[in-house]
């Protein structure tokens, strides 16, 4: 599998993707802010733009404020749109049966809301399924409704987990990454180093090395391994068959660095 990696100027100032239902969400959430600007941009226009293939000084992902951008050009002609500022480390925007949740951290724990909704949930979500949410409540996957309320208790200790159809990827506390059926479980991986899982495609997981710096997907029936590319995944979201959006966590001098620009690889 052959793929091309493609670095987008002006995109410095994302820090964190989500996918909406026709729109990919932006954020520049930091620790050392005490709020966090939510942006989207269109998903037909992303795609779009990606297919000109340059990608020094393209601006379609640019931040549209120009007092942060410090490039009235860029702003202008970016394709992103601001839709709010919200107090707090923004974790993941989720949306599920017509709702927004936001996901935040508060005091180094995930808690999560229901827009318009003030009240703060103990539980982080992973992922939007058909009719329900998977999600860790208590150190436990569980599925949740569009309340919040634990509908399954799936009984299993977990730090990060991905649905594949009838099984589960997960991460375990020492990084151990297991799959699970209805009638086996078994080992895929097991990293001996902190690492980051994403869903890549039906018969993918994802699997990146932060000690290492660099990337992998792993076939979740035959184990069969690959090389994906050669940094840190930090953030990443699948927009099409074609297209993952990456965020890397390290610069060329293998410093940990946030302002690092998006990565598409395709």
């Amino acid at each position: 599998m052959k793929v091309k990696v493609r670095t987008i100027d002006n995109t410095e100032w994302i820090t964190n993707i989500f996918l909406g239902t026709d729109n990919l969400y932006l954020v520049d959430a930091r620790f050392e802010q005490p709020d966090t600007t939510i942006y989207s941009i269109k998903t037909e226009a992303l795609l779009e733009n990606l297919k000109d293939q340059a990608d020094v000084g393209r601006m379609f992902l640019a931040n549209p404020l120009p007092y942060i951008s410090k490039n009235g050009l860029a702003s202008k002609m970016s394709d992103v749109e601001v839709k709010e500022t919200v107090s707090g480390y923004v974790q993941r925007i989720t949306f599920f049966a017509g709702q927004r949740y936001l996901s935040l951290i508060v005091d180094q724990k995930v808690v999560t809301k229901k827009e318009c909704d003030e009240k703060l949930v103990p539980v982080q979500i992973l992922q939007v399924l058909e009719d329900k949410m998977l999600a860790i409540k208590d150190g436990m996957l569980v599925y949740l409704d569009e309340n919040l309320q634990v509908v399954t208790d799936l009984k299993i200790p977990a730090v990060n987990a991905i649905v594949f159809d009838e099984k589960i990827v997960y991460q375990k506390a020492d990084n151990s990454i297991w799959v699970k059926d209805s009638s086996t479980e078994q080992i895929l991986c097991d990293p001996q180093e902190f690492v980051s899982i994403f869903y890549l495609n039906k018969a993918n997981v994802l699997v990146s090395y932060k000690e290492q710096n660099f990337s992998k997907l792993i076939n979740i029936s035959t184990k069969e391994e690959m090389h994906l590319c050669d940094f840190y995944v930090y953030r990443a979201v699948v927009v099409n068959s074609e297209t993952l959006i990456c965020k890397p966590l390290f610069d060329k001098n293998k410093q940990q660095n946030l302002d690092h620009k998006i990565v598409i690889i395709k």
